[in-house]
């Protein structure tokens, strides 16, 4: 009896693990950044302060939308991912933090950020894999 018990029990432990784990990687990473990094990933002209919250080498292009780009870049400190959305006329945001709820809104438009494994916001439209335009 006590040893089905403890069989029982190990079961038991090893779902759970198994349910931690598969929570652990449904929060996800951010597959734009994965991508191979080229000339247009170079971010637009930032402040100073802009600067010194991102890893510059680490931003990518993620796309256009209604005359705004787009990039994507790994944060410093607390907040792992940052959004930077510019226009042509030197007009540029930048939001950062954790990806998940991670929203920009302005001039600009209103973008937001969702990491891989969680669903799209709902009516939005995709620019990327991890970048979505929010409204009209």
């Amino acid at each position: 009896m006590q040893r089905i018990r403890g069989a029982v029990a190990l079961a038991v432990l090893g779902l759970g693990a198994l349910t931690l784990a598969g929570c652990a990687g449904s929060m996800g990473g951010f597959s734009d950044l994965d991508a191979d990094r080229e000339a247009q990933d170079e971010l637009p002209a930032l402040d100073e302060v802009a600067l010194a919250s991102v890893d510059a080498q680490t931003s990518r292009y993620v796309g256009e939308y209604k005359g705004t780009s787009l990039w994507l870049v790994e944060g410093r400190a607390d907040s792992p991912v940052c959004l930077v959305a510019a226009s042509d006329d030197s007009e540029w945001t930048m939001a950062c933090g954790s990806g998940a709820g991670l929203t920009t809104s302005g001039a600009l438009g209103r973008f937001t950020v969702v990491p891989d494994n969680l669903p799209a916001p709902h009516e939005a439209t995709a620019i990327s894999e991890n970048v979505y335009a929010l409204g009209g």
